[in-house]
């Protein structure tokens, strides 16, 4: 796979989580040691825990499969096509399944995961911007999310949940696993980095009109304690920052086109619509 930078913060901040959680399940294993009676409340906090997250992992997995649109072959194929070959290139071990789906025109995109499956949802506002042109922005996001499954934080989340009794310390991992992720949007998408970061910030229309430079300047001018405040309690670094890190003057452009073979692909749908 190509080489991609891993954020400093995101192996820090996980080798403290690590350390936390062993502190954590070691501290059950005395209890255990001490008091063998303590065996059934361990092993009941264990399963309850378990059981929480496998339901809420099934509720969110049933919801998408209930209401959104599963890509495929036959199902925007454009799209499909780039989840596909960027698994290839990140050797991905299978090809996540990917869902669009309506969201009253929010934009955004989330990976998932139950039991050995991966997901990834892609709101229909980013895929409207993809056929309009904006197919750059569509494909940082997707190698954004796919960062996340070849990194696997879905899985690590599990094992290092006791650290959550640190306060701030499992907001601040996930704030640079985020960053690392950018870090593999603008890998396969150079020029979708500043304009995937820019249509979540003023969205696929407005995007064109919005100055990267002063938006960047922003960093600066909006300092203050709330704005600090607000991120520090946020899994996502804040926007302008985000764009701060990926900007590079060399690769901006105002949009881009679907490549000449996904514009025949996309014009010729019939290939793939019931007879």
């Amino acid at each position: 796979m190509e080489t991609i930078e891993i954020e400093l913060k995101e192996k820090s901040y996980y080798f403290l989580r690590v350390l936390i959680s062993l502190l954590a399940y070691g501290g059950l294993v005395t209890w255990v040691y001490l008091d063998p009676d303590a065996l059934t409340v361990v092993v009941s906090i264990i399963v309850f825990f378990a059981f929480l997250t496998m339901m809420r992992n099934g509720i969110m997995v049933g919801v998408i499969k209930a209401h959104a649109v599963k890509l495929g072959k036959n199902q925007m194929p454009e799209i499909y096509q780039i989840v596909e070959d960027y698994s290839e290139r990140m050797h991905l071990n299978q090809v996540p399944q990917i869902y669009l789906m309506e969201m009253g025109g929010l934009l955004n995109a989330f990976a998932t995961r139950l039991y050995r499956s991966n997901y990834i949802v892609l709101y229909s506002e980013l895929a409207e911007g993809f056929y309009a042109g904006n197919a750059d922005a569509i494909k940082f996001v997707i190698a954004h999310e796919l960062g996340h499954i070849k990194r696997k934080h879905l899985v690590k989340e599990f094992f290092v949940a006791p650290s959550g009794i640190i306060p701030f310390l499992t907001l601040a991992y996930q704030r640079a696993c985020e960053r690392t992720c950018d870090n593999f949007g603008k890998h396969f998408s150079p020029n979708g980095a500043v304009q995937g970061i820019l249509t979540l910030a003023a969205g696929p229309e407005l995007r064109t009109k919005i100055n990267p430079k002063t938006f960047i300047e922003q960093v600066d001018t909006d300092a203050g304690f709330w704005r600090w405040l607000v991120e520090k309690l946020s899994s996502h670094p804040n926007l302008n920052k985000r764009l701060q890190r990926v900007y590079d003057e060399r690769t901006v452009k105002t949009g881009s086109k679907p490549e000449p073979e996904t514009v025949k692909k996309e014009i010729d749908h019939s290939q793939y619509m019931p007879k």
